[in-house]
């Protein structure tokens, strides 16, 4: 789930430095979940989500226009009843006000309605789209990234001065909560 995590930065990053479009605009998010097993859901440590959750809600500038989920499987409620807790009540507000008429569930049986939303000329192949086939979307990325290296590994090491923050310092804990586990708890 990291590494799924930290390429969506990385495209992102790349779209957000390409396009100011992307971040006035907003970002059209397409999800197919085929395939998808209820074991993917033990990848999803608590820190992990709470860290990609609190980094999506308070410092990075693209906002989700739409969320297209295609072919979502039977555990897709147990998934978010798992990611609801880290949200920030405001962002629960927005997903219960704004999202919910934004979030769309498409299947294979009714392909069509997807159109409704998502132009065909942007869709791969497979999705009966005129973009041409997935394998030569995932070229193109896979080539921006190379491309982009060098600027994606300089990028990472930009971090905030803490010490010029006015007021206290943020820290990991102040943003996460307590990391770790209770495994073992000691009491005197």
């Amino acid at each position: 789930m990291e590494d799924l995590f930290k390429v969506n930065m990385m495209l992102s990053d790349i779209m957000v430095q390409e396009d100011d479009q992307v971040i006035i605009g907003g970002l059209v998010i397409f999800n197919d979940v085929t395939g998808a097993a209820i074991n993917m859901l033990t990848h999803m440590s608590q820190s992990v989500t709470r860290k990609a959750l609190t980094y999506m809600q308070e410092a990075y500038p693209i906002r989700p226009k739409e969320m297209h989920f295609f072919n979502i499987p039977s555990f897709f409620d147990a998934m978010m009843s798992l990611i609801k807790p880290f949200l920030k009540q405001k962002m629960k507000n927005f997903l219960k006000q704004k999202m919910k008429n934004r979030i769309r569930v498409h299947n294979t049986s009714r392909i069509e309605e997807m159109y409704q939303y998502i132009p065909k000329s942007v869709l791969p192949t497979e999705y009966g789209g005129d973009a041409g086939p997935i394998q030569d979307l995932i070229d193109y990325w896979k080539k921006k990234v190379e491309d982009h290296a060098e600027w994606l590994i300089e990028d990472a090491n930009y971090v905030s001065d803490e010490s010029k923050r006015i007021g206290t310092p943020k820290t990991a804990t102040d943003l996460f909560g307590m990391e770790g586990s209770f495994r073992k708890l000691n009491v005197d």
